[in-house]
C-alpha cells in the first residue's frame, strides 16, 4: 500500500525585519484595533506590494516617468 502524500504546505523562514518605533508603534495599534497578529499584517502588505511591483513596467510606479 502506497504512502498518503500530504499537500504541499508553505514554510515559513524567519526572516527579522528592521522597523521604527514609529512603525511598530502603528502595527500594534493596527493589531489591537483588528484583533489580527501583528505579523499577519507584515504579510499581507509583503504580498500586496509584491503584487503591485508585478503590475508595474520593470517595478518602477506607474506615476514616475
Amino acid at each position: 500500500m502506497a504512502a498518503k502524500k500530504r499537500p504541499a504546505q508553505q514554510i515559513a523562514k524567519r526572516y527579522p525585519p528592521y522597523l521604527l518605533a514609529r512603525q511598530i508603534a502603528a502595527l500594534n495599534k493596527l493589531s489591537d484595533d483588528t484583533e489580527t497578529p501583528v505579523q499577519h499584517h507584515i504579510r499581507q502588505a509583503i504580498d500586496e506590494y509584491l503584487e503591485r511591483r508585478k503590475k508595474t513596467k520593470r517595478g518602477r510606479s506607474a506615476v514616475a516617468s
